[in-house]
């Protein structure tokens, strides 16, 4: 069988044309697969893109304004949008997808890529990044039991923190971390607080259920 011979010019032209297909299909591929969105993983802080990704808010600070997107931080700069650290004092209304709750020196904070949170009345709040690394809360997973006939349950390891529900004597509570004199606990209906530990006692048996 004898093949087809193509001028030179001709036989070039159709390489480039079928790179091109190559290059466009793998680039739409690529963009399909994230459903359309920007990466998960944005550029670094000081790096810049053209264009933000969908569904960004903006948040107005001290007279900066700062573009927000799941947890990752922007600011408008001269070649585009910067990827930036917020100032502390920023706030948002919900957490982003995937943020990890600690518990450091009796206080809980959120984290996420790099920045910390805390619970506020109107969100949460972008805070200084605490002085004492994060450490397993001691006797988690334990139970204790309400050794008071109503004993209140706060928002923080402390009586200046409000009191957002009460239990009463003989309820069982979950260890989920410790300050001093404090436990944070789950209650039976699922919510979380801090208790006196003064007011407790130690469940002998595990819990069952």
């Amino acid at each position: 069988m004898k093949l087809k011979q193509y001028p030179k010019k001709r036989r070039a032209s159709q390489l480039i044309a079928t790179t091109c297909i190559v290059a466009l299909f793998s680039c739409s591929t690529a963009f399909a697969g994230n459903n359309g969105r920007w990466p998960q993983n944005p550029p670094g802080p000081n790096n810049y893109m053209q264009q933000l990704p969908q569904g960004h808010s903006v948040i107005k600070y001290h007279g900066q304004e700062y573009m927000y997107h799941q947890g990752h931080y922007y600011q408008r700069g001269p070649k585009g949008f910067r990827s930036i650290t917020p100032p502390h004092g920023v706030m948002i209304r919900h957490l982003p997808p995937g943020v990890e709750t600690l518990l450091i020196a009796g206080m809980t904070y959120f984290l996420f890529a790099g920045v910390y949170y805390q619970k506020a009345p109107q969100g949460y709040i972008v805070v200084e990044k605490p002085a004492a690394p994060p450490q397993p809360a001691m006797m988690a997973g334990q139970f204790i039991i309400v050794d008071a006939h109503t004993l209140n349950v706060r928002s923080g390891p402390g009586i200046n923190h409000p009191v957002t529900s009460q239990v009463t004597r003989g309820m069982q509570l979950e260890i989920k971390g410790t300050a001093p004199g404090w436990y944070y606990v789950r209650l039976p209906n699922g919510a979380m607080g801090w208790v006196m530990e003064r007011y407790t006692q130690p469940l002998r048996q595990p819990a069952q259920g």
